[in-house]
């Protein structure tokens, strides 16, 4: 990609990423740029070079695309956004979990950094939740703090100070014609991955901090999921009496032996059936959450990560299963 003109310095982190993403995952590289693309245009520079330059992206776009026709990701909102979620994810726990380990240092910056570029990505889909939001804000925060840290020369503070990041002064939103993460402790942006690192299965589970709220449709919907259920094979042992002892025998020869069979004991009534509770009508919030658990799943098996598919499958059925006829 050539030079970024001067009037979309702002997209300059986003093309940043999507060039050191283009062979470690194409997905995350094309929504970066997919992204600066939008974020291009919604600068609307007028000049002849801004304009190639858009030009340009938006074919780079378009090959990438028919490159990797076959990814549902870059097909299905839904896939796309699940996949690009998980990564940004994984990247804001990994600097979550070195920060909170008293570990912070210029790589766990680039990392928070990195994971809020990532997680403003996912505009692209529609408007972000306000969890998403917040991981933004506080990558950022994190991001200048550890700087500010080190260049300062003490350790950085471990965690949100106070408890609850957002009581923090958090990085300002950047105007779109600025480069959006320039700050005084971060320029230039630097390279986010070492070539020699390979990118980990990324996990779904929500970071500790901040603490992201459940959206309505999967808020307290998940049935428990048993854990064991009773053997069919091994049905109750029948209790019985046995047969009272033979009379002592006369002393008269007793006549012929003769037992005549036990009259049958009348067939049970069957038992009434129980009447069926009415099964509630599917509602459109339940097929949307359990979809997007789906695609959670699938996502984490780009990834070889089992453990994350199956929870992500086991909450979709969990969902499903009261509506089961």
């Amino acid at each position: 990609m050539t030079a970024i003109p001067e009037p979309l310095k702002g997209i300059t982190a986003f093309i940043q990423r999507a060039d050191e993403l283009v062979t470690r995952d194409p997905v995350v590289s094309y929504y970066c740029n997919f992204y600066a693309a939008k974020q291009a245009i919604e600068i609307g520079a007028k000049d002849n070079e801004s304009q190639m330059y858009l030009l340009g992206l938006l074919d780079s776009l378009e090959a990438e695309k028919a490159k990797h026709a076959g990814n549902d990701a870059l097909t299905n909102d839904v896939v796309g956004y699940a996949h690009v979620e998980n990564f940004a994810l994984k990247v804001f726990n990994s600097a979550d979990n070195e920060d909170r380990a008293g570990k912070a240092s210029k790589k766990t910056a680039k990392s928070f950094l990195a994971a809020a570029t990532f997680l403003e990505v996912l505009k692209v889909f529609g408007p972000i939740d306000d969890s998403v939001a917040e991981k933004i804000k506080y990558g950022r925060f994190k991001a200048v703090d550890i700087l500010k840290a080190i260049k300062e020369g003490r350790q950085p503070t471990a965690g949100p100070p106070g408890g609850d990041p957002l009581d923090q002064p958090s990085a300002p939103a950047p105007a779109p014609s600025s480069d959006p993460f320039t700050t005084p402790y971060v320029s230039p942006i630097q390279p986010f991955f070492d070539a020699q690192q390979p990118i980990q299965p990324t996990v779904l589970s929500a970071p500790s901090a901040p603490t992201p709220q459940p959206s309505p449709a999967t808020q307290s919907v998940f049935p428990t999921i048993p854990t064991s259920f009773p053997s069919a094979s091994a049905p109750p042992a029948a209790s019985y009496n046995q047969p009272p002892p033979p009379a002592s025998a006369p002393v008269h020869t007793p006549a012929p032996y003769y037992s005549a069979p036990p009259p049958s004991a009348p067939a049970p009534a069957p038992a009434p059936a129980p009447s069926r509770q009415p099964i509630p009508p599917l509602d459109f919030t339940i097929t949307t959450a359990a979809t997007k658990h789906c695609k959670f799943a699938i996502s984490a098996l780009q990834y070889d990560d089992v453990n994350t598919a199956v929870e992500n499958l086991e909450k979709a059925l969990a969902l499903l299963r009261p509506y089961k006829k």
